[in-house]
């Protein structure tokens, strides 16, 4: 977390972006989000829809989520939330293609308090404090999908700190109920199921995981 707090604490200009090295971007992508969020200080962050690369190469046609308007306005943690933990996997919230605004994040600090290596659901849910988020139904973003993605490779501590974060916070039980139900089918369907030792080895994970964060 700690190169994401040194990003965060040396920008000075008003805007920022954070990309990862494998995935790709559309050459209007900077400039369609800059255009959405400068003129409006309500706005603290912005992305665009998104489609997938899977490992060998290949782009999925289906986007990361729907809307038959140009653009979603997120106003409640719960809406952000729900997207982000639906139980089916169709209409996800896209995947980082961000540009926040830079004021709206200087003050949080990326730790284990704040869910670890998922703390970017816990900034984003900050930002909602005072600004609302914004999606482009625009696809100007490739995620490249592979093994080491957060989505693959399951955190089992990370993913019990970020719902002890969320908990402080929300007074939906429903929500912090799907991001359990997400991380138990999740670490089911990981790597630690294919034999009979790990399998068992993942079903004490998982029970931990239930017990520990019980609502």
């Amino acid at each position: 977390e700690q190169h994401h707090n040194l990003i965060i604490k040396e920008t000075q200009t008003d805007f920022l972006m954070m990309l990862h090295d494998d995935d790709k971007i559309h050459p209007q992508l900077i400039n369609k989000l800059y255009e959405e969020i400068v003129n409006d200080e309500q706005i603290g962050a912005v992305a665009s829809n998104s489609q997938v690369i899977n490992s060998i190469g290949d782009l999925h046609k289906r986007k990361m989520f729907k809307s038959k308007t140009r653009k979603i306005c997120i106003f409640k943690m719960s809406s952000l939330l729900s997207y982000y933990f639906r139980f089916i996997r169709n209409g996800n919230a896209p995947f980082p293609s961000y540009m926040y605004r830079t004021n709206t994040i200087k003050d949080f600090i990326w730790s284990e308090k704040t869910g670890g290596i998922y703390s970017d659901v816990s900034m984003l849910v900050n930002i909602l404090r005072d600004h609302r988020i914004v999606w482009l139904n625009d696809v100007l973003f490739s995620y490249r999908e592979h093994s080491e993605n957060g989505n693959k490779t399951i955190n089992i501590v990370h993913k019990v700190l970020l719902y002890k974060y969320l908990k402080r916070l929300s007074r939906s039980s429903k929500i912090l109920y799907k991001l359990r139900f997400r991380t138990h089918i999740s670490i089911m369907r990981s790597r630690w199921s294919r034999s009979i030792f790990r399998y068992k080895f993942s079903y004490w994970r998982r029970l931990f995981f239930i017990l520990f964060c019980r609502s």
